[in-house]
């Protein structure tokens, strides 16, 4: 798990692991430009302490109903399911909001990292949102 202490934010062990799971599935890792996915233990740390920071009261209660409508339907947790039953149920109508909150933390939170910055020929900086590389690297969702 993440070094991250649970005690000081409202998410739990199954919350950080289903997020963990939400971030990789938006941002998976990518062998061709040699970058991690959203859920390496650093990016991932960063869309915790990022979530944290906006308060993750609400973002807790939004994975909750996630996680409530995936046992409700797949019978299992979310880690559980297939990369498409996964990215099919984010894109539930229902979700349409946490979906959105979780590509912007995680593509916040990505888009920090020295790898990926540094797999992208920039230095200390974000890309701007008009950068042509976006496409390349955000993954299913």
């Amino acid at each position: 798990m993440t070094d991250i202490i649970s005690s000081d934010s409202s998410l739990n062990e199954d919350d950080l692991t289903a997020l963990r799971v939400i971030a990789g599935t938006i941002i998976p890792a990518s062998e061709r430009y040699q970058i991690p996915g959203a859920d390496d233990e650093s990016i991932f740390n960063n869309i915790v302490a990022i979530a944290r920071e906006q308060g993750d009261d609400s973002l807790k209660r939004q994975l909750d109903a996630l996680q409530s409508q995936c046992h409700d339907r797949h019978q299992c947790a979310l880690e559980e399911l297939s990369l498409q039953d996964r990215v099919s149920l984010l894109k539930a109508s229902g979700h349409a909001r946490f979906r959105h909150r979780m590509i912007r933390l995680t593509a916040n939170a990505y888009y920090q990292d020295g790898r990926v910055l540094a797999s992208m020929d920039l230095k200390d900086a974000p890309p701007s949102p008009a950068a042509t590389m976006y496409p390349k690297v955000i993954g299913h969702c």
